[in-house]
């Protein structure tokens, strides 16, 4: 199974949502790293909601969730770009337990940075945990902040997630059926694991008439590469440079993110190959 995005609407309700499935796109992230089960689970979780956050995006861009005040944690971002490739990474102390890292990771906040493709200047809000979970943050984050009820469910388990929104500017609210479908919101991923989207969210919401759009599919990628790295290198001071090659032959450069490695000699960064 790919993983793919999928947006649907509920035709006789202003209400709209996406679904997510990003087992591979996960996997492929965190087989790049070994990192500790606290630390994998809040990073999946945080790379399926760039997902469904970026997916509704008006002018489709670049998103970006960082772990802020995290404590043990020390870094932990999630990407999302505008072709709905993904890539994370995560820097955490290697000698508290594991419930530490739980505890930091939940005391935390995430800053939201959104780059549109239209627009020079970038947007950046926070979430605060709260010692709650990323889909209850950003629920929260929603309705406070943008004015937009709104229900997510993140199961890291299979890597699927479901958010559904009430469209700004409906023209009937009715918070009694809302509520309602909040069961239903967390059910998802269970029904999700036996049948398709599609059959899923008939199950789970009978009385809704669907109108499911195209999946798209979600991948992960790297936009990484020697001419990046090289480029990095060069903006080193010239003497710092010389002082390293005067010690060795070449530089090693790993990116962090997906672990290849570049090695550069005082002639490649001469070079403009």
């Amino acid at each position: 199974m790919l993983s793919a995005c999928q947006r649907f609407i509920f035709e006789e309700q202003d209400i709209c949502g996406v679904v997510v499935d990003m087992q591979p796109a996960v996997a492929s992230v965190l087989q790049c790293h070994h990192y500790p089960d606290p630390v994998g689970r809040s990073l999946a979780d945080c790379l399926i909601a760039s997902v469904l956050v970026a997916s509704r995006m008006k002018d489709r861009g670049d998103l970006t969730l960082q772990l802020n005040g995290g404590g043990s944690i020390r870094l932990l971002v999630a990407k999302c770009d505008a072709t709905l490739n993904v890539r994370g990474v995560a820097q955490y102390d290697l000698a508290v337990e594991r419930e530490i890292l739980s505890a930091d990771f939940a005391a935390g906040n995430l800053v939201i940075t959104y780059q549109s493709a239209v627009q020079t200047e970038s947007r950046q809000s926070i979430v605060n945990l709260q010692g709650g979970t990323v889909a209850e943050s950003l629920e929260h984050y929603f309705l406070q902040s943008e004015q937009i009820p709104t229900m997510l469910t993140i199961d890291h388990t299979s890597s699927m997630g479901l958010m559904l929104q009430r469209m700004p500017g409906e023209k009937t609210v009715d918070n009694v059926a809302w509520n309602k479908l909040r069961d239903s919101v967390a059910s998802f991923p269970q029904l999700r694991a036996s049948c398709s989207v599609e059959e899923a969210l008939q199950v789970a919401f009978p009385h809704e008439l669907i109108r499911l759009f195209p999946a798209e599919p979600v991948s992960f990628a790297c936009p990484c590469s020697k001419d990046s790295m090289r480029n990095a290198l060069r903006s080193l001071p010239d003497g710092e440079l010389a002082d390293i090659f005067s010690e060795q032959d070449s530089i090693g450069m790993e990116c962090e993110y997906c672990l290849e490695k570049y090695t550069f000699s005082a002639a490649d960064l001469d070079s403009s190959d």
